[in-house]
C-alpha cells in the first residue's frame, strides 16, 4: 500500500513539473508571435521562411540520441569516457576540450 502512495505522489510531481514545462514553452512562442507581429506591423518588415535546415538538423540529432540511447550506445559511450578519464586524470582539461 505505501509503494502505490509512492507512485501516486511520483506522477502527480511528474505531471506538474510536466504542466509547468508546456506552460513556459506557450509563454515563449506568445512572445515570439508577439514579437514578430510587433516588427511586422511597425517597422514593415517582411517574415523570412522557415527554417526548415536548422528543423532537420535538430530533429536528425534528436533522433540519433534516442537510437544510441534505445540500443545501449550513450552507456557504453559513457564507460569508454569513464575509463579514459580515470586512466588519465591529469589530462582531464585537454580531453575535455576535444
Amino acid at each position: 500500500m505505501r509503494l502505490h502512495v509512492f507512485y501516486s505522489i511520483r506522477h502527480r510531481v511528474a505531471l506538474s513539473f510536466w504542466s509547468v514545462h508546456v506552460l513556459a514553452v506557450s509563454v515563449w512562442v506568445f512572445l515570439a508571435a508577439l514579437g514578430l507581429c510587433y516588427f511586422v506591423f511597425r517597422f514593415w518588415f517582411k517574415p523570412a521562411g522557415l527554417p526548415t535546415d536548422v528543423m532537420l538538423m535538430i530533429m536528425a540529432v534528436v533522433s540519433a540520441a534516442a537510437a544510441m540511447q534505445a540500443s545501449g550506445g550513450l552507456d557504453y559511450m559513457i564507460k569508454i569516457a569513464t575509463n579514459i578519464l580515470r586512466r588519465n586524470p591529469k589530462h582531464i582539461t585537454f580531453i575535455a576540450l576535444q
